[in-house]
């Protein structure tokens, strides 16, 4: 397993995203490395795994969401910017492997006007990017923020806030929204999805 974090280590003033593999035991395989250490600061890294060979972690690099390829073994790989969009500010992303085949990616996005929404891209697992342009998930002139992200089978459950409520946009691989499901009507300060054998739970 491998474990990302967020660490002024390298630079006493910004933070950069730091990495080490660990086998399943808990002793450790490598020692800690560097992963990126771009200008400024990088933020909420998150990581996810393929097979036993690779690993794709991604984080806030600036404005934009910055992936970076990593082998089981610490090597560090190819890096790519994660969103078409580049006006205003990407943040808070979350990556999850399907079926060993694909890696769908989301995160907020804060428009030129204010705005937030929810976008989302697909990729391979190569670590390239599948559908060279994210697509928006939950893009209305109301703000749709911290979003989440869950898989049954080859469902893709994204759940997120709109204003005081929590919903959930279920989307099939490899196409776009099917449908948005309103969870709860009561006042709502985050989302979170997780599974339960082939069902969800938002939260």
């Amino acid at each position: 397993m491998i474990v990302v974090w967020q660490s002024r280590h390298i630079d006493s003033t910004n933070d950069h995203v730091q990495g080490r593999v660990f086998n399943e035991d808990g002793s450790a395989a490598t020692s800690e490395f560097t992963i990126w250490s771009g200008a400024g600061s990088q933020s909420n890294p998150v990581v996810s795994c393929w097979g036993s060979t690779a690993c794709l972690t991604c984080f806030e690099d600036s404005t934009d969401i910055r992936c970076v390829r990593v082998s089981n073994a610490g090597v560090v790989g190819i890096d790519f910017i994660l969103n078409s969009i580049t006006a205003g500010t990407q943040s808070l992303p979350q990556i999850m492997v399907i079926r060993n085949s694909f890696l769908f990616a989301i995160w907020e996005t804060s428009t030129n006007n204010g705005d937030i929404d929810t976008r989302s891209v697909w990729l391979s697992t190569g670590g390239g990017i599948s559908s060279m342009t994210d697509q928006c998930v939950a893009c209305t002139p109301s703000p749709e923020v911290k979003p989440s992200l869950a898989v049954v089978e080859s469902t893709v459950y994204v759940s997120y806030l709109y204003g005081a409520t929590m919903r959930i946009a279920k989307m099939r691989i490899p196409s776009t929204v099917i449908r948005h499901i309103d969870v709860s009507p009561n006042t709502c300060t985050s989302a979170v999805i997780g599974i339960v054998g082939s069902s969800w739970i938002g939260a």
